[in-house]
């Protein structure tokens, strides 16, 4: 055991308040623009990092992310399903971070009795983003 007052301990106190010292003046951290891809070959991007959910086995998942794939897909398997039912593609942020902007390229079958949207989580509550255009 060391003496308070020993140069050893002096220096080991001096240290001690300097690194509360500059633990305490510490900026806030930004971690800046963060640019992510999913299912692109053309980005890099070969593999799907979404999670796909369903609340009907009516709706299959398809994730071909090579070079002329089709993407993220999902197909309806059956003549009709209950009202209310639906699947979709999830993609969420890492802890700690947001999505703040969105760049989406989709394409829906002309004619399909479904419907194809796109929604956010916003303060917690769904939030309905725009409907995509026929082309």
């Amino acid at each position: 055991m060391f003496k308070p007052t020993s140069t050893r301990a002096r220096a080991l106190i001096a240290v001690a308040i300097v690194a509360s010292l500059a633990l305490a003046a510490a900026s806030p951290v930004s971690a800046g623009i963060y640019h992510a891809a999913l299912c692109n070959p053309d980005l890099g991007a070969r593999h799907a990092d979404a999670i796909f959910e369903r609340n009907s086995r009516h709706y299959l998942s398809r994730a071909s992310c090579d070079v002329g794939g089709d993407g993220l897909a999902i197909s309806h398997d059956a003549r009709s399903s209950r009202a209310g039912a639906w699947a979709a593609w999830l993609v969420r942020s890492p802890g700690g971070t947001a999505i703040s902007r969105l760049s989406v390229s989709a394409a829906a079958e002309r004619g399909a009795a479904t419907s194809l949207s796109f929604w956010a989580v916003q303060r917690g509550a769904w939030r309905r983003l725009r409907r995509p255009r026929a082309t």
